[in-house]
């Protein structure tokens, strides 16, 4: 289990995103948290890849239903 941890550790938070170093630093994700960009890349190496993969899956679902059927359907639920 340590080798897991330290293997996360060492890799960089947009790639345990699954996005580009260019989209992460453009989205700017720990200003929107209100947290250092250093805080926020700790947070993110500690979740585990099961849990990234969940919440990338659930904003994917969002922004399609967001895209087929506006805005309001998300606020509708």
């Amino acid at each position: 289990m340590k080798a897991d941890t330290e293997k996360t550790l060492l890799e960089k938070p947009w790639a345990i995103l699954g996005i580009s170093r260019r989209q992460y630093d453009s989205a700017k994700p720990w200003k929107k948290a209100n947290m250092s960009k250093e805080e926020f890349a700790k947070l993110v190496c500690m979740v585990s890849p099961e849990a990234i993969k969940s919440l990338k899956e659930q904003a994917d679902v969002e922004m399609l239903l967001e895209a087929a059927f506006g805005k309001n359907c998300l606020e509708e639920r």
